[in-house]
């Protein structure tokens, strides 16, 4: 499993691509990991 820096790293990096193409898609995903980050920090 990867370290979990490392995962948001790759997918921030596929995200960048992406977001070039749909602008839309990044705004979903930064709400995707703000929450998961708060999941995560309240844990």
């Amino acid at each position: 499993m990867l370290p979990l820096s490392q995962y948001f790293r790759c997918v921030s990096m596929m995200l960048t691509k992406l977001s070039h193409q749909f602008p839309l898609a990044e705004a979903i995903f930064v709400s995707q990991i703000n929450k998961s980050r708060q999941i995560i920090t309240s844990l």
